[in-house]
C-alpha cells in the first residue's frame, strides 16, 4: 500500500490536469500559517528516517494541462545564454526512457509521480537505494491529517543547476505562452514569486555556499525554488507568461 512508483507506469494525465494554479495553491497553504506547521512536522519525520538528504516537499500544482500520453519532463537547457532547466510536456513515446518520477502525490493507495526529470543528481538520489517504507506510511499519514496535506507531494528537490548558485541566488521559475516551465538561478523578489519546494537539513548541517549560505543551522527547513507570480498582491495571471528564444507559441526542440 505504502509503495513509490518509480517508473512513472502509474502517471495519468488527468490527475495532473487537476491541480490548481500556483497561485490558489499558495493562498490555501498560506491561510492561518498552516504551511508552517506542515514544514515542521515533516522536517522532523524527514530527518528522523534519514531521507532528507534524498526528498524534500513540493507545493502540488500546474501551469499547463497534459494531453493524453502526454508527461510534464525536465530537461537541461541553455537559455538565452544561461543554463535552465526546461520542463515541458512530451509524448511518452517519444522519449529515450532516462525520465524518472521527481514529485509524487498520495492517491490513497500509494504515490503516484505527477513530474517527471532527466537531472543526473536527481536521478542517483532517486535510485540511491531503498525507500524505507515506514517513512513512506508517515508522510501518508502527514498527508491525510494535515488540512493541506492534499496540496504537498513528495518530492526529489535537488538538482545539479542548484550546486552552481552563487552566495544570495536561489531556483526561479516562470511559465512561457508554449506550455513550458523555466528554471534559472537569480536572486529572489519576495513580492514577486511564491515559495514551490523545501529541503530539510539536520540541525547544524553543514549547507555550503550558493543556495543556504545564510541559512541559520537552528532551521530544519530550507526553501528550494520559488514560482513568479505577476502582481502585487500574489494573483497570477496566467496569459501573460514571458517568452525565451523559442519562437512564440512553439515548443521547445526535442531532447
Amino acid at each position: 500500500m505504502f509503495s513509490l512508483d518509480l517508473t512513472g507506469d502509474k502517471f495519468e494525465h488527468q490527475r495532473y490536469n487537476s491541480l490548481g494554479s500556483i497561485d490558489s495553491a499558495n493562498a490555501v497553504v498560506r491561510a492561518d500559517n498552516q504551511i508552517d506547521a506542515y514544514l515542521a512536522r515533516a522536517a522532523q519525520l524527514f530527518v528522523r528516517h534519514g531521507v532528507h538528504q534524498r526528498f524534500g516537499v513540493a507545493l502540488l500544482h500546474q501551469h499547463s494541462e497534459c494531453e493524453p500520453g502526454e508527461r510534464m519532463i525536465q530537461y537541461d537547457r541553455v537559455i538565452d545564454g544561461q543554463k535552465a532547466l526546461l520542463t515541458y510536456p512530451v509524448v511518452k513515446a517519444d522519449t529515450p526512457g532516462d525520465e524518472l518520477p521527481s514529485v509524487w502525490a498520495w492517491s490513497g493507495d500509494g504515490f503516484v509521480p505527477l513530474e517527471f526529470t532527466t537531472d543526473t543528481l536527481a536521478r542517483e538520489l532517486l535510485l540511491e537505494g531503498d525507500i524505507p517504507t515506514a517513512f513512506l506510511e508517515e508522510f501518508a499519514d502527514l498527508t491525510m491529517t494535515s488540512p493541506i496535506g492534499h496540496l504537498m507531494g513528495l518530492a526529489v528537490v535537488e538538482r545539479s543547476l542548484y550546486r552552481e548558485a552563487a552566495d544570495g541566488q536561489t531556483a526561479l521559475e516562470y511559465s512561457t505562452t508554449a506550455r513550458e516551465n523555466v528554471m534559472m538561478l537569480g536572486i529572489n523578489q519576495p513580492a514577486k514569486y511564491v515559495q514551490t519546494s523545501w529541503a530539510f537539513y539536520e540541525v547544524g548541517d553543514d549547507v555550503g555556499e550558493g543556495l543556504f549560505a545564510k541559512t541559520n543551522t537552528n532551521c530544519v527547513t530550507g526553501c528550494k525554488t520559488y514560482c513568479e507570480t505577476y502582481d502585487s498582491s500574489g494573483g497570477h495571471e496566467k496569459n501573460r507568461h514571458k517568452q525565451h528564444h523559442w519562437p512564440p507559441g512553439t515548443t521547445a526542440p526535442p531532447p
